[in-house]
């Protein structure tokens, strides 16, 4: 009855959609799922379960460039058995082939037979994809705005423009008739000059808001949600 409560429990484990492993307090894997076993970063059960889960993580370590450092992990996986918590962090893998993977990982205390914690369950989600359109829609609607500012832009622009447009005729006009000479014609060019050099400060102004607006500012806010985290 025992093996078949086991067996009833691995069935249970290797039919879950995310992948999952399970260690004790000496840090030894004691259950994998089959799902931990797929994909580029798999491990096959026999190598891991009874091994220590330092020496497991290392399989695929060369595959990323900042693979999440053993000590961070092992820090959270002493919170989880001092008290009991449950630690859940969005985290990302940044991939030699160029390719970035975002997780959900979850780390869950077990406490078998009534007493303290003695085991930690870990959960790894990929959520790449729903992360990827989540971004390619914070992209979209920020490209969206974009497209609606921009009328008021060319709006703003124009103003400023009209402003010098009207000075520079005057000033091609007293150039013309050689009406420059004397303080009160200086005065009158000086004042459109002025109004030129503020116009086009203006232009920058505005220019420059909306460019502040067109980088996409969000998506950096999105992206530093996620810690690096090498799955194995």
């Amino acid at each position: 009855e025992q093996t078949a409560g086991f067996a009833l429990l691995d069935a249970v484990m290797d039919a879950l959609p995310f992948k999952l492993y399970v260690v004790d307090k000496a840090m030894n894997v004691v259950a994998w799922n089959k799902k931990g076993e797929e994909g580029d970063f798999g491990v096959k059960k026999e190598d891991a379960v009874g091994k220590a889960l330092n020496p497991v993580l290392m399989f695929h370590r060369d595959k990323v460039i900042s693979p999440k450092n053993f000590e961070s992990m092992q820090e959270e996986f002493d919170e989880v058995f001092s008290k009991g918590v449950i630690i859940r962090k969005e985290e990302v893998s940044f991939l030699r082939s160029g390719d970035k993977k975002y997780y959900v990982v979850t780390k869950v205390p077990l406490c078998v037979n009534g007493g303290g914690v003695s085991h930690a369950a870990t959960v790894i989600e990929d959520v790449t994809e729903k992360r990827k359109m989540e971004l390619r829609l914070i992209a979209r609607e920020r490209l969206a705005s974009l497209g609606e500012m921009a009328g008021g832009v060319a709006h703003e622009i124009n103003n400023p423009l009209a402003s010098m447009a009207v000075c520079v005729e005057s000033l091609k006009r007293k150039i013309s008739e050689d009406n420059l000479e004397g303080e009160e014609a200086q005065a009158v060019v000086k004042e459109y000059l002025e109004v030129m050099e503020s116009e086009i400060f203006r232009c920058k102004g505005i220019i420059s808001s909306m460019l502040d607006f067109s980088r996409d500012h969000a998506c950096e806010k999105v992206e530093s949600l996620f810690l690096v985290f090498d799955e194995r």
